[in-house]
């Protein structure tokens, strides 16, 4: 695998997927660092990939526009999900695994039922591109942006609170385990967290020397 673009470990922690600039998925033994299958089908970059809650299905967003759903185990695409008009850079699975969430450079965010491939909701309009979204963990909530991130509530589609001004380019974003905090890292150097519920920011932020491009909570939320 050449130009690896996003890599991610399987709930099990036993095994991994990594999305390449060779248009590829490949499939990782965690202990032995051996490929177990490559993933083929897309026809441009790979840049987001993510294991649905069981391990069984992976999903993965590219540059040609297009989301997959794979069947891990037989490496085969169960849907090609189209409606992006440019790159898909992030793609999320809804807690029990029914939803798909991406969104990436066309400015919008789309929902779709997971079993039938089809969209549960008109496009939400993310403000620019968007390099990541999030699910909260307890299913109620989505989250997408550029600069500015929206909430939405994952069943209606509609906002839920206040734009959240970071200033900066989102370029990665989590809830927490028990979905009241959003956490948000961007371009201009800084991370932050805000209450989902009021969208106010919660502290000051966290200031690092250059562009923070992931974020994380501890599983306890703390």
């Amino acid at each position: 695998t050449q130009g690896v673009r996003a890599v991610v470990f399987s709930p099990e922690g036993k095994r991994a997927l990594s999305g390449s600039i060779d248009n590829t998925l490949k499939l990782w033994d965690v202990e032995t660092g051996k490929a177990l299958a490559t993933l083929k089908g897309h026809t441009d970059t790979i840049y987001s990939v993510v294991f649905s809650p069981d391990g069984k299905r992976a999903l993965s967003g590219s540059n040609d526009h297009t989301l997959k759903l794979w069947d891990v185990e037989t490496g085969k695409a169960l849907a090609t999900l189209k409606g992006h008009t440019e790159a898909v850079f992030s793609v999320a699975f809804s807690p029990d695994g029914g939803t798909l969430l991406r969104a990436g450079a066309d400015g919008f965010a789309r929902l779709w039922d997971a079993p039938s491939g089809l969209p549960l909701s008109p496009p939400l309009d993310t403000g620019g591109t968007s390099y990541a979204v999030a699910y909260s963990p307890t299913g109620d909530f989505i989250a997408a942006g550029d600069r500015n991130v929206q909430v939405w509530d994952a069943r209606t589609g509609e906002p839920h609170g206040p734009l959240l001004a970071h200033g900066g380019r989102v370029l990665d974003m989590a809830f927490s385990p028990d979905g009241k905090l959003l956490a948000t890292a961007s371009d201009a150097g800084d991370a932050r967290l805000w209450d989902v519920e009021s969208g106010v920011p919660s502290g000051e932020p966290i200031t690092h020397g250059g562009p923070v491009s992931s974020v994380a909570f501890s599983p306890d939320g703390t």
